[in-house]
């Protein structure tokens, strides 16, 4: 049943990143830039998350080998990930972009299976395969434009992505709180965010009702929520797994672009979306198979 609890962890973590390009797109419209979002995602979680910890009295206090361990997070996993898929935005489109970095799932698999030894299943295999044509047929349409910037940039980004989940499963933040491993990863990506705008395009505010409710959605829903479910997910299903899990999130980010931004429904996303949740059954599964195949030995 544990298993269970991770594949639904995995599975909120991708509805709520999935939430992201809502607040981004109306930040955009309103006059702010990418890494001033960056930045400000990073800053007001930490924020909250400290607020949060002071009033619970709660020992967030982490010793050096940790500490380290959070500027690589916060630095080349997260902060890196969002700056690489951000900038490819600018050379291709956002949905080819979101395609090539959605690279990470089948990125963490070979990883973990040729540094770590981890056992490969038919089934999980069947789910990457299944995940990525959804992605691709979801978000991908008949005028993609190829930039190699762009590409790579994009390729990138789920690169640093992979580094940054396997860093989760396999490193010194895995025993730590959720909460606090997010709190030091939010905080290192929004110094880096603040250091990387500063020496290129700069801090833009733009502070109306609207840019607030965009900064705190992204933080608390598409950042703490997110990033701690996911962290959970990964501690008890594994680092492929939940990557796998990862890919409901362009579904969320389409269905909610059809019913708050009016864009228009088509049998390519239909398909889409039958083959990644179709995957995710395919994993759940495999998962439960596992969980048996251990309790009987």
């Amino acid at each position: 049943m544990k298993k269970i609890h991770g594949v639904f962890y995995a599975m909120m973590s991708s509805a709520a990143f999935g939430l992201t390009p809502i607040w981004t797109k109306d930040a955009y419209n309103r006059g702010t830039n990418s890494i001033t979002i960056l930045f400000f995602r990073g800053l007001v979680a930490a924020a909250i998350l400290l607020m949060y910890f002071l009033i619970k009295r709660i020992n967030f206090k982490i010793n050096k080998k940790q500490l380290v361990h959070m500027l690589f997070l916060g630095t080349i996993g997260y902060g890196c990930t969002g700056i690489c898929l951000f900038l490819s935005y600018s050379y291709i489109s956002t949905g080819l972009a979101t395609t090539l970095h959605f690279i990470y799932p089948a990125a963490v698999t070979i990883l973990m299976v040729l540094i770590y030894k981890e056992k490969i299943y038919f089934g999980k295999i069947f789910s990457i395969i299944l995940s990525a044509a959804g992605v691709y047929c979801l978000i991908c349409t008949s005028n993609i434009q190829l930039n190699i910037k762009g590409v790579v940039l994009a390729i990138i980004s789920g690169v640093f992505y992979s580094l940054y989940i396997i860093g989760i499963d396999k490193g010194e933040g895995r025993e730590m709180d959720s909460l606090i491993l997010t709190f030091y990863v939010t905080l290192v990506s929004a110094v880096f965010m603040f250091i990387f705008a500063k020496f290129t395009v700069g801090i833009k505010v733009v502070f109306t009702y609207h840019t607030v409710i965009d900064i705190i959605g992204v933080a608390v829903i598409s950042s703490i929520l997110a990033l701690v479910t996911f962290a959970k997910g990964i501690k008890i299903i594994g680092s492929s797994s939940a990557s796998i899990l990862s890919t409901l999130e362009p579904i969320v980010s389409v269905l909610l672009g059809i019913l708050i931004l009016k864009e228009k429904m088509s049998l390519s996303i239909i398909i889409g979306i039958m083959l990644i949740i179709f995957s995710v059954f395919v994993l759940t599964i495999t998962e439960k198979s596992k969980e048996k195949i251990k309790l009987s030995i």
